[in-house]
């Protein structure tokens, strides 16, 4: 670099001036990754957008074909026992504790399901019923998908399952937020 040629100083860094057609690349290549993440922070980012970065969206449908879209909202997801459980679980090496809480009954299910549906910040519920191998041993359950108010507090929740099921092991819980929590 010669000691007369015109310098950029950016940080207290001396760059000179591009002088050939690569540095002229080089710049504006960096330029324009500049500009493109300016404009996703500022166009992209804001509450209209962003749907295509979100994990869910919830929709409300009137007879009309008015839409409204519900924000503030999360789904959860959990496993319960089913009467098949007992079942697999006998076949298995398991605790006689792990067998007393996982020996359940289709009423006692669906009672869960009542008691679920009247918790304050429970919008609605579906289950499924499902085979896999989790923490234990292969065995059948229901899978649970909640749809909770953002202030549904899941620390009560665990208290609840744990006191409904008896189960005297953790509760797992999957949690996907609505894209609220995105918006600055």
């Amino acid at each position: 670099m010669e000691p007369d040629q015109p310098k950029i100083k950016i940080l207290g860094q001396e760059i000179p001036y591009p002088n050939s057609w690569t540095a002229v690349a080089g710049i504006l290549i960096v330029a324009g990754l500049v500009g493109f993440i300016v404009w996703v922070y500022f166009v992209c980012a804001e509450h209209e957008h962003l749907t295509a970065f979100s994990n869910l969206v919830l929709h409300k449908f009137s007879s009309k074909g008015v839409t409204e879209e519900k924000a503030n909202y999360r789904i959860i997801q959990f496993w319960t026992p089913s009467e098949k459980t007992r079942r697999d679980l006998e076949k298995s090496n398991v605790t006689p504790e792990a067998l007393k809480w996982q020996t359940v009954t289709e009423e006692k299910v669906n009672e869960f399901g009542v008691k679920l549906s009247k918790m304050s910040k429970v919008i609605g519920h579906r289950r499924y019923e499902v085979a896999g191998h989790g923490r234990a041993t292969f065995k059948h359950g229901w899978w649970w998908v909640v749809t909770v108010k953002d202030d549904f507090k899941l620390e009560d929740f665990a208290k609840f399952y744990i006191s409904y099921w008896g189960n005297p092991d953790e509760v797992y819980l999957e949690e996907y937020r609505t894209h609220e929590q995105y918006v600055r």
